[in-house]
């Protein structure tokens, strides 16, 4: 069927190039429909528990989609009129930013206390430009003795400030990234303004659009900087490749030409699809294009070099592209399959991202296979390709290699096992590290703001509850704020805590400035009606704006706590959050506490909850793709034996990558199924060389890993060069995500290569030593 099937595709080469190049423009159409999608948002699934936790605070409370503004005085001085005059400008004209819900400085901090009149509640600054140095240093004092503000608005030293602009808007606008780009622009035009008119002002723009701004920035990047630099980075490889294999310079050319031709109109056909399916490109799918390109490789070059290899043997071109068809047609039917079925298995991850990368990749692969057998062989028959005569068809490399793997089997056979065992105990060396702030590096300005706003200010990472009374006007009760207090105060006395905000610093306040301002007075009422009316006091007062909605919610049966941790990991987050949630459990029984969430709780999760979804993934996969070999190699004990050079090199590789950094994200729970889909390519090239060798020409084991070497060894080592080439680049991406996962799927298909050239074989020679040589009638029953 093969022999048949290959002189038809040759035969008709060049109606099926005509049809190949329609589907491409069919499916290359749907990149008229594609749209970027950008935020923290599309990394969780709807009905994931972290998110929906999230979503009942914000939904109970206010949102925390915010930008912000930290300002620091290159000198140091805060507190002065003029850097108070520019924080109440940048203040009033926080107001007037779009999608501004409310502006919180510490100019405008509601400060309270009682005269003979009652409660007065005003900007804490207010006209600065005209007060003199005694009432701002009066002031000073104030704001720097004010647990609601310091380590929280302003910094213990009095040396920074925070200008935060909360931002109201639809969380699914499909326009979201252009909002977002137009958000954090106009932030950063004003930064320039109030720079420039207060030179010995530094300002840094933050909040949650800077970080949803900076998932839509690498988007962009990765897809119009690594793109092109993959496509060249591929072309010159592959021309260098080439020649070195034996082509002439003119031939080399050509061949590069015409590999590229396909995975460029792979790639097309793989993301046009994303407009016709809706998928939106994101800061995690924006690689498919060039993990497309980089596979797509594969395919080209193995047909390609049976193609050469035909002519340089002397056979005219046709009889030379179906002679490649047909010794390659089944590898590369396979080599695509299975790799389809690994980024397939991504759809198993907990992160909706995941799912639109492997689909969309597994889409280019297998448009990458259907124009590898209809565009190809016309375009190879077209273009004048001449290998140089001088180059016998059995590569002299190869061949020495073989020998010497054959001559050291059994010391590279128990070298590789040693050398994964060790590499193995490696992987207890990792830990998760998934957190926005992770996910950049140096280059993002979101990545200094943040760093800046941790060292100097506050923590990054925030755990929030909302502590429920069970009733209506329940926070007014004193025992519940009693314990609410109890739990505030044990709270902030924790390691790494920098500031923990609640209502109950205001009511305590209230209670003080209603006695006089007497500091022993500065606690919870003892009476509900009190504090009842102390916050209806309060309330009224309040300017329109700066109500406390942040806070309470709209019946006033719960509060929210806001707890900020500085400078721990996520999994040291996840861990004190369960402390956290534990002592509500055991300290206020009357309390209906929800889980904490955050922004920092979801990130810190992730990870985690993508290994352990992926493992039904990775098993899926695994066997699915066995069972393709077993079925294809026609041979349970073959398809069994490749489990072991396609599983262990990812394996390998994260151990390794244990002992050298030890910090990982979710790339790492995605680097199995994507890296198996990729090596097994070698591995099926190999082993389908060597039962071609065993079956057909009666060859001994050792002959078999000769045979093999010669026809497959160089295309081998050309695609693995090239693969790793790819992602290398990818690696060198400003979103670690994707640069984890390029550096370590660069390393596994290196990895894979050497247990498939120095692994495999003395594995092959060790199950076939009982048989020498197959007899005829063996042979053809196998066929």
């Amino acid at each position: 069927m093969g022999t048949t099937l290959a002189a038809w595709l040759t035969k008709h080469r060049f109606v099926l190039a005509f049809a190949s190049l329609l589907l491409t423009g069919l499916l290359g159409a749907g990149l008229k429909n594609s749209y970027f999608e950008t935020g923290y948002r599309i990394f969780f699934a709807d009905d994931n528990p972290h998110l929906v936790a999230n979503d009942f605070l914000e939904d109970t409370y206010t949102k925390s989609d915010s930008l912000s503004f930290i300002v620091a005085p290159r000198d140091g001085t805060l507190f002065e009129a003029t850097t108070l005059t520019a924080i109440e400008e940048l203040t009033a004209e926080g107001w007037q930013f779009p999608y501004s819900l409310r502006v919180d400085s510490l100019t405008n901090y509601q400060h309270t206390w009682a005269d003979e009149q009652g409660l007065v509640v005003e900007d804490l600054f207010e006209n600065t430009a005209e007060m003199d140095a005694e009432d701002i240093a009066r002031r000073r004092d104030i704001a720097l003795s004010d647990p609601v503000l310091v380590n929280n608005v302003v910094n213990a030293d009095g040396t920074v400030t925070i200008v935060n602009i909360t931002l109201q808007f639809d969380d699914h606008d499909k326009n979201a990234g252009e909002r977002d780009r137009a958000l954090v622009e106009r932030g950063r035009d004003m930064r320039d303004r109030y720079e420039e008119k207060y030179p010995n002002l530094k300002i840094y723009v933050f909040g949650q659009i800077t970080i949803n701004n900076a998932f839509n920035e690498m988007t962009e990047h990765d897809m119009t900087v690594f793109t092109p630099i993959m496509s060249g980075v591929l072309f010159i490889a592959l021309w260098i490749l080439f020649t070195v294999a034996g082509s002439t310079f003119g031939s080399s050319l050509l061949s590069a030409i015409s590999v590229m031709i396909v995975i460029t109109f792979s790639t097309a056909m793989g993301m046009g699809s994303a407009g016709w399916l809706g998928f939106g490109f994101n800061a995690v799918n924006a690689v498919a294009p060039t993990i497309i390109l980089t596979i797509a490789v594969a395919d080209c070059v193995h047909i390609l070099f049976g193609y050469l290899n035909g002519l340089r043997a002397g056979k005219d071109k046709e009889a030379a592209i179906q002679e490649s068809l047909e010794m390659n047609m089944q590898p590369v039917f396979l080599t695509s399959l299975t790799t389809a079925i690994g980024f397939l298995a991504l759809n198993f991850s907990d992160t909706p991202p995941m799912h639109s990368l492997g689909t969309l990749t597994s889409i280019g692969i297998v448009a990458a296979y259907i124009l590898a057998l209809s565009l190809l062989p016309a375009l190879a028959t077209l273009m004048p390709l001449k290998p140089r005569a001088s180059i016998s068809g059995r590569s002299k490399l190869m061949d020495g290699f073989a020998d010497h793997v054959l001559r050291h089997r059994k010391g590279y056979f128990w070298g590789t096992l040693v050398f994964t065992g060790v590499s193995l105990f490696g992987i207890t060396h990792n830990t998760l590290n998934d957190s926005t702030l992770t996910y950049f590096d140096e280059t993002v300005p979101y990545y200094v703001s943040a760093n800046y706003y941790e060292d100097n200010l506050s923590g990054l990472d925030t755990i929030s509850y909302s502590l429920d009374s069970g009733e209506e006007y329940g926070i007014n009760d004193p025992e519940f704020l009693q314990q609410v207090d109890r739990f505030v105060t044990w709270a902030e006395q924790q390691p790494h805590i920098a500031h923990v905000n609640a209502y109950t610093r205001v009511i305590k306040r209230l209670n003080r400035n209603m006695h006089n301002d007497d500091p022993a007075w500065h606690r919870i009422p003892d009476n509900r009606e009190l504090a009842g009316q102390y916050l209806l006091l309060y309330e009224l007062s309040l300017p329109y704006g700066l109500d406390l909605n942040t806070q309470l919610n709209t019946d006033k049966s719960a509060l929210r706590v806001d707890i900020r941790v500085r400078k721990q990991k996520p999994h040291e987050v996840v861990a004190m959050e369960a402390r956290f949630s534990d002592w509500l459990t055991n300290n206020t029984p009357d309390i209906k506490a929800s889980p904490g969430a955050s922004v920092s709780i979801m990130f810190a999760h992730m990870g985690q909850r993508n290994i352990d979804s992926m493992l039904i993934g990775n098993v899926i996969a695994l066997v699915l793709i066995t069972f393709v070999l077993i079925i294809a190699l026609k041979s349970l004990r073959y398809g069994l034996i490749s489990i072991l050079p396609n599983a262990l090199p990812a394996l390998v590789t994260v151990g390794l990558w244990g002992y050298v950094n030890g910090e990982v994200n979710l790339a790492v729970a995605l680097i199995f199924v994507i890296t198996l889909g990729i090596v097994v390519d070698d591995t099926v090239h190999f082993i389908s060389k060597y039962l071609r060798a065993r079956r057909h020409l009666a060859l001994s084991p050792d002959e078999a890993v000769r045979y093999a070497f010669a026809n497959v060894g160089n295309a081998l080592l050309i695609t693995s060069v090239v693969l790793a080439a790819g992602f290398m680049v990818l690696a060198q991406s400003h979103f670690q995500v994707n640069a984890i996962m390029g550096l370590l799927v660069a390393i596994t298909i290196g990895v894979a290569l050497v247990f498939d050239f120095v692994f495999l074989p003395p594995l092959l020679e060790r199950v076939d030593r009982s048989k020498e040589k197959p007899d005829a009638d063996t042979v053809e029953s196998k066929l």
